[in-house]
């Protein structure tokens, strides 16, 4: 799973999310964007798990929630590590791979 998780990282740096990896799994599924919206459930943040699987998540921008959120995500980020892309580090096949999770995108 780690080489999955590098390679989706990667083909989305540039877009200017920034991504950090815990030493464990953290199964909660969260999201805080810009301090503004917060989104919490079960479901993986993609579109499979939207549409298809049975899962449930909360979206809300009530001030007090977005700050637990914020306080949580700071609490899991001092034990992560910034991702940082590096280019020299990469194989040959990690361009192929990255290749075929946007040809399959849509499908997944």
């Amino acid at each position: 799973m780690n080489f999955a998780t590098h390679v989706f990282i990667s083909s989305l740096r540039k877009t200017g999310i920034k991504f950090y990896l815990t030493k464990e799994m953290i199964h909660a599924k969260a999201i805080l964007i810009d301090n503004k919206i917060g989104l919490v459930g079960s479901n993986n943040i993609d579109a499979r798990s939207f549409d298809l699987n049975a899962e449930v998540s909360l979206s809300f921008d009530k001030k007090e929630m977005l700050g637990d959120l914020r306080t949580i995500t700071e609490i899991w980020k001092k034990d992560a590590v910034l991702f940082q892309y590096d280019a020299n580090s990469e194989r040959w096949y990690h361009k192929f791979f990255e290749w075929l999770v946007k040809f399959l995108q849509p499908v997944l």
